[in-house]
């Protein structure tokens, strides 16, 4: 076990830890390359907050982030409860094409986009291009190998008979879901929104290519 945990160490320390404060430390240089004091500054910052495209730049990102995390949790939760109820080879299909954006660059995913919802090639009059949405359409193709793959094992874990014994005392689909279902898989469903919503703040590259300005 101790080896173990020191060669851990070590492997955060040289991949995370060593990166991340050679740029925090760079971010106070007037000068890159020149680690002295008379060189330190903080005027990188207050340029930066100064600036009126920080704060909304912050807010759509967070904002974004969490309606994608939720978006996630949703619409895997429906697609694993029903891989795991109704298993059959097509429903399989169905979990493939809900994980394959996951392994597609995001390059690709944002081109396909402006493509699809593209205000010359669009689809019919649908037009996604200058707004907040085709943002957040892309972070959930992205994002949601994530919520099937996490939550799938935790549906298939929860027995039938618990729903069946809800039902037969007379509870709806939705107070099952809501006592029963909800329940079991809260501490799952946190995981996975913490897991979608925290690429979703740190994507750079569909953010890159999808955003206009919509304010």
């Amino acid at each position: 076990k101790v080896p173990s945990v020191f060669f851990l160490a070590i492997l955060f320390l040289v991949f995370i830890l060593l990166p991340l404060g050679a740029i925090f430390l760079s971010s106070f240089l007037k000068v890159a390359g020149d680690v002295s004091f008379s060189n330190l500054t903080t005027a990188n910052y207050n340029y930066l907050f100064h600036m009126n495209e920080t704060l909304s730049a912050f807010g759509s990102s967070f904002a974004l982030a969490f309606l994608g995390g939720i978006s996630c949790c949703a619409v895997g939760l429906g697609i694993s409860y029903y891989v795991s109820r109704y298993a059959n080879k097509r429903n399989y299909i169905l979990e493939s094409l809900a994980t394959l954006p996951f392994s597609i660059p995001g390059t690709v995913i944002a081109l396909a986009l402006i493509v699809s919802f593209g205000r010359v090639w669009g689809i019919g009059n649908i037009s996604l291009l200058g707004t907040p949405f085709i943002l957040l359409l892309a972070y959930i193709s992205k994002d949601l190998a994530i919520s099937v793959q996490t939550l799938t094992p935790a549906v298939g874990q929860i027995d039938k008979s618990l729903v069946e014994a809800g039902k037969v005392c007379g509870a709806t689909s939705a107070e099952v879901t809501d006592k029963v279902l909800f329940p079991l898989l809260f501490p799952a469903l946190k995981g996975v929104f913490l897991l979608s919503a925290l690429p979703m703040i740190s994507e750079l590259t569909m953010s890159i290519l999808l955003y206009r300005d919509w304010e």
